[in-house]
């Protein structure tokens, strides 16, 4: 609270909101534990923050779909959210790696040609 820039901005705003000091820090203590529950969950799930910064992760995102010539709003309609989460990752403005592997897949899915059915294809052969 004393030297972090950014924490000392947000602690202004939240005093300027009518918080006391205890409820603040409350605040930051809670923040710091979300930092640290998703650091932790993305590590166990084989992913570290330090692989692919957001820029890089959403440039390959973005690729995908001039690609295979989808929209950012097709994207978000078969998804269920907002086209602005889906601008916000390919510009890399907002780490959302949940909503990323989504979207991937689900372009992946669409855009895969089916995979012939083997024994359809042993079948014709008779």
């Amino acid at each position: 609270m004393r030297y972090h820039q950014p924490t000392r901005d947000y602690v202004n705003r939240k005093t300027k909101e009518g918080k006391g000091k205890m409820e603040i820090i409350r605040c930051l203590k809670r923040f710091i534990a979300r930092e640290a529950y998703r650091a932790l969950i993305s590590i166990r799930r084989g992913r570290t923050p330090l692989n692919k910064p957001p820029a890089e992760r959403g440039r390959r995102l973005r690729e995908l779909c001039v690609t295979h010539g989808i929209t950012q709003q097709q994207v978000s309609d078969a998804l269920g959210v907002h086209s602005s989460r889906i601008s916000e990752i390919e510009r890399g403005t907002r780490n959302l790696p949940e909503l990323e592997r989504r979207a991937t897949l689900w372009i992946q899915t669409i855009t895969t040609p089916n995979q012939p059915n083997q024994h359809a294809e042993t079948l014709d052969n008779v």
